[in-house]
């Protein structure tokens, strides 16, 4: 029992010295105050007693109470919105901004009352964090209030409101908010895009459509976010558009918020973003792809059995391979093809060949060759080197193979 004492003792003289050694970089070093603030955060509760003793010391420096309100917010917990409500009262504009960003983080709806005031503080930045307060809380009282604030003097502060309907999904504001989209900041369209995603309700896809297409590229981003977020297919048909986007930025953030989607869309999409001429997008498609892959069976099988390129086929036949193994997806296929293939689907899934198949059987099975001939007569031959085979086909049925010279 007492070497359980003296160990508890000891971290909590080692957590005393390491935070009193944070106090002083704070003091010492100001710009490395969001290091600190990361620093506590992470800490999470075993640094909370220490930071609301600090908090509370009148002695302190505000500089130092403003960085532990922002502390507060990160670890969220709601024993400590007391002690941040009377920060409202402070001279300190930062103060009173953290203290609310903080409220906010914690988004308890008894705070709705106490950030009402802060909306008509005559320092900006107390005004945007009260607007994106009442955005997090997610209480419908707040539409009054911020159609109020879309008429702040600040841009940001009506970026800031049109982004906290959508947080808010007031689904009435959506026509209203329409507005908004020729608006010539580009920062109040793409919050407008944001907002619109933010809502997830189809009734906002007419506005979106023409936001795909508009000329700043960081609203586009933002209206194909908010696509995938939006039910219903006209909105799937909408972000394939993003495939085609000629900024590679955009269609880079596109790849991301694929997977926002089900299997059975985002796997398609992600196929062609493999296929992007821009390296980086190539990339970022085959990271997702492998955080896509694991419950990605759906989509192999919509690939497999819809209208889709024989080369998508094959990608789909090896991640689907790649998922159940080979004789289970066998099996599955032979549910999904009860007619079609079922002679020839072992051979197809475990990459053999034999006459009689067809040219698309062939691709399925072996994928694309190195090159193919067309002879004449019907006839045409496909060289494929890893084989060292030339397989030759009559009227699209394969005849026989020969050894590749």
């Amino acid at each position: 029992m007492i070497g359980i004492l003296i160990c508890l003792l000891s971290q909590l003289d080692t957590i005393n010295v390491m935070y009193n050694n944070q106090l002083q970089m704070l003091r010492n070093f100001p710009d490395q105050a969001e290091t600190v603030v990361k620093d506590w955060v992470n800490a999470g509760e075993s640094l909370l007693p220490y930071l609301i003793r600090t908090f509370n010391d009148p002695q302190i420096d505000m500089f130092i109470r403003e960085k532990i309100a922002l502390a507060f917010g990160g670890i969220k917990d709601r024993l400590t919105l007391p002690i941040l409500y009377p920060g409202f009262k402070s001279g300190s504009a930062e103060f009173k901004a953290n203290c609310c960003h903080a409220i906010a983080e914690m988004a308890d709806p008894a705070s709705f009352d106490f950030i009402l005031p802060l909306l008509k503080d005559p320092n900006d930045a107390v005004r945007g964090e009260a607007i994106y307060a009442l955005g997090k809380l997610g209480d419908l009282r707040a539409t009054s209030y911020l159609i109020e604030a879309l008429k702040d003097s600040v841009f940001m502060n009506r970026a800031r409101a049109i982004v906290a309907f959508g947080a808010i999904r007031d689904r009435t504001m959506i026509p209203y908010l329409a507005a908004y989209r020729t608006d010539p900041d580009p920062a109040i369209r793409t919050a407008l895009a944001k907002s619109l995603g933010m809502f997830r309700d189809e009734t906002a896809l007419p506005i979106l459509e023409p936001m795909i297409t508009d000329a700043d590229p960081i609203v586009r981003r933002e209206a194909f976010i908010a696509l995938t977020t939006t039910p219903g297919e006209k909105g799937v048909g909408l972000f394939r558009l993003s495939l085609a986007d000629p900024d590679p930025q955009v269609r880079d953030a596109a790849v991301d918020v694929v997977k926002n989607y089900l299997p059975e869309t985002g796997i398609p999409l992600i196929f062609e973003f493999q296929k992007d001429g821009n390296p980086a997008v190539r990339e970022a498609a085959r990271q997702v792809y492998e955080i896509l892959k694991p419950a990605g069976t759906p989509g192999f099988e919509r690939i497999l059995t819809a209208d889709y390129p024989i080369e998508m086929k094959r990608w789909a036949l090896l991640g689907l391979v790649g998922n159940l193994g080979t004789q289970p997806c066998v099996d599955r296929l032979m549910q999904l093809f009860p007619e079609k293939f079922r002679d020839r689907l072992a051979k197809i899934v475990q990459g053999e060949y034999e006459p009689g198949m067809d040219r698309d059987e062939v691709y399925l099975a072996l994928g694309k060759p190195a090159r193919t001939r067309a002879i004449g007569g019907g006839e045409e031959e496909w060289d494929y080197d890893d084989l060292q085979k030339v397989l030759i086909f009559k009227v699209g049925v394969l005849t026989a193979a020969e050894d590749l010279e």
